[in-house]
């Protein structure tokens, strides 16, 4: 029961109208919301009831977005372009978004349904801003619907500074490439060193013991014939 003899429980939501001339009788509600739409209200007086069912064509519901999501921001780069991404929630009907840039139109954004409920829809907004010379400044993010104009972005953006970070990393990163290189090369050429030395080492040693051996039947020749030239002055 909402109402009795025009006294109604929530008098800030409800309101019964009569007319004492009038078997006509009115039910006011105020603060109209989504929530109030498809019930049966029945008005009993008597013997004679009325029921009606509330209800409205969806495209004849206009609900701004209760919720703003940004999903990717300014700081998002990819593929020479800055891609920002924006959810709307509980937002009808599905709205048409344009971006703007320093007060000037630049081109639509892709609008697209990601959840449909009975009087309203979650969308996905998604809008790229090619990088380029001319990439600093104020971007805006609008979306009609119908006779209201929401901004979802409005932010000063500047990809200079983007790319400035980007160059810097991957100069960085080369700088590190060539130093690992260099490093490398230079681990190389030190081993490599290393193992001619080892060779030459061994080289040296046996050419040296090869001339020890060569030496030694000279010496026991030698050894030999003084003996014998000094034998028989011995045996004298």
């Amino acid at each position: 029961m909402l109402c009795t003899d025009g006294e109604c429980r929530d008098p800030n939501k409800y309101e019964m109208l009569t007319r004492n001339t009038s078997k006509d009788f009115e039910l006011l509600i105020h603060n109209f919301s989504e929530s109030d739409l498809d019930y049966k209200y029945t008005c009993t007086c008597g013997f004679d009831s009325c029921t009606r069912k509330l209800f409205v064509e969806p495209n004849h519901v206009m609900s701004l977005p209760t919720m703003t999501k940004l999903m990717k921001d300014k700081n998002y780069i990819n593929n020479d372009s800055m891609e920002i991404v924006i959810m709307l929630e509980k937002v009808n009907p599905v709205p048409n978004c344009s971006a703007w840039f320093e007060g000037r139109f630049i081109n639509d954004a892709t609008v697209t349904v990601m959840k449909w409920y009975a009087y309203h829809n979650d969308v996905k907004v998604i809008f790229n801003v090619p990088v380029n010379v001319n990439c600093e400044g104020r971007l805006q993010i609008l979306c009609n619907l119908v006779y209201r104009n929401v901004t979802i972005f409005d932010e000063h953006i500047d990809c200079h500074a983007r790319e400035e970070g980007t160059l810097s990393m991957i100069t960085v990163s080369i700088g590190c490439a060539v130093f690992v290189m260099i490093l490398l090369i230079c681990i190389y050429l030190v081993k490599r060193r290393e193992i001619l030395f080892g060779r030459r080492y061994w080289t040296n040693e046996k050419t040296k013991q090869s001339a020890n051996v060569n030496q030694d039947p000279l010496l026991t020749a030698d050894t030999k014939k003084q003996e014998k030239e000094t034998s028989p002055i011995l045996n004298m």
